[in-house]
């Protein structure tokens, strides 16, 4: 249903976990449309690179990545941004 809707460069999609579209995720970065949810436990993925941390200490990580995996590698070849921060509500590590 995510791909229905008409987006605009520059639109930034928000959706859970439990909807991995990696085409989709691939024509999003294409399209310059920028996209938030949680990776699943299982992916697969290479670290490229690591940004610098800003000041706020519940940012833990910030790195630049590729799907590892051949199917997702496949549909969605762009390089990411995966972010990594403390929750400190559930008192454990999140990533975006």
């Amino acid at each position: 249903m995510a791909d229905a809707f008409p987006l605009n460069p520059g639109s930034i999609v928000v959706m859970d976990r439990g909807y991995n579209d990696y085409e989709l995720f691939g024509q999003w970065t294409d399209q310059n449309i920028y996209f938030v949810t949680r990776l699943k436990d299982n992916a697969a993925y290479e670290v490229l690179a690591e940004g610098p941390l800003p000041a706020n200490p519940n940012i833990l990580s910030d790195q630049l990545i590729r799907f590892s995996g051949e199917k997702a590698q496949r549909d969605c070849p762009s390089l990411l941004r995966r972010v990594a921060v403390w929750d400190a509500l559930n008192e454990r590590r999140a990533c975006c």
